[in-house]
């Protein structure tokens, strides 16, 4: 009689922790997935406000694209003002410090 006893308060005790455990696990996974498509719906909804912003001003991206192509090509003409410098003899100690560094052997 008292083995049956201890057997039931076992099975008591294993099912008041299997049965909160098991609900926790399953409301912890139905909020992941319902931020999983919060997530997705704030990313298509982003989609969409950015589609509707290029559609509403076409000008503005035609007046950016030009300017940065305009960019690009000061930035090229300005690179040609500049020449490779000539070679410069290093100390001994700056020979060290970049051995050192790891940039010579």
């Amino acid at each position: 009689m008292r083995e049956a006893a201890n057997q039931r308060l076992v099975w008591l005790f294993l099912f008041a922790i299997a049965v909160p455990s098991v609900a926790v696990a399953w409301i912890g996974a139905r909020l992941i997935r319902q931020d999983q498509e919060l997530v997705e719906s704030r990313r298509i909804d982003e989609q969409r406000r950015i589609v509707g912003d290029h559609a509403e001003r076409p000008d503005l991206a035609a007046k950016y694209t030009a300017f940065l192509e305009d960019q690009f090509a000061a930035h090229q003409a300005m690179a040609q003002l500049f020449t490779a410098a000539a070679a410069v003899p290093l100390t001994p100690a700056q020979l060290e410090s970049l051995r050192a560094l790891g940039y010579i052997q």
